[in-house]
């Protein structure tokens, strides 16, 4: 006997895409009017609507589970977000959106150089033990925290607990910035 495949959560990746983009509107709006992280934060709310939007309306796979718009929303915006570090969102924030859809893990963010993405987590692990055994602790702690969220979020069902989730992991990956910049600055005075 064979079991048809679940079909993909597309409500909670609409949940998701609202709350990331709530996210995104309320750092914004502790920006500068004329701040372009500001701007870049509203741009990315706009996209995540978009995205929304599409999961409820195109439930039609195109890649990973998601309709061509879905998609092409979710590109736009982690594009802004890798070319946007400063912001605190992850390069690859769209796989918290996409978890329910696609079956997917979420992964940890790179310590180096967003743009790049090239490092694998252990060698980014060397690289922070290498300049300050304090960074190393830190990103030590950070990791778990991440993981233990990530792993709280693939299994909460509630809105509440979901968006309880997101804002936490999107408070540490703000964390996860202040940890790359101590060690840009850490290797620019080496």
């Amino acid at each position: 006997m064979t079991t048809a495949a679940p079909l993909p959560d597309f409500p909670a990746a609409v949940l998701r895409a609202r709350t990331i983009a709530g996210i995104a509107r309320a750092r914004a709006a502790r920006c500068s009017i004329a701040s372009p992280a500001g701007d870049t934060l509203r741009t990315i709310a706009d996209h995540l609507d978009v995205a929304a939007r599409a999961f409820e309306t195109d439930p039609i796979p195109f890649r990973d589970g998601m309709g061509s718009a879905a998609w092409a929303a979710l590109v736009h915006a982690e594009d802004l977000a890798a070319s946007h570090p400063g912001i605190g969102f992850p390069p690859r924030f769209g796989q918290y959106i996409t978890q329910p859809v696609a079956g997917t893990g979420v992964g940890l963010p790179v310590l180096l150089e967003y743009p790049v993405l090239a490092a694998q987590e252990t060698d980014v692990r060397l690289l922070v033990r290498a300049v300050n055994w304090l960074l190393a602790r830190w990103w030590s702690l950070f990791a778990a925290w991440l993981r233990t969220v990530h792993a709280l979020l693939a299994v909460t069902t509630s809105e509440a607990d979901t968006t309880w989730c997101l804002r936490t992991v999107f408070a540490l990956h703000r964390k996860h910035v202040w940890i790359a910049d101590a060690v840009r600055a850490h290797n620019s005075r080496s």
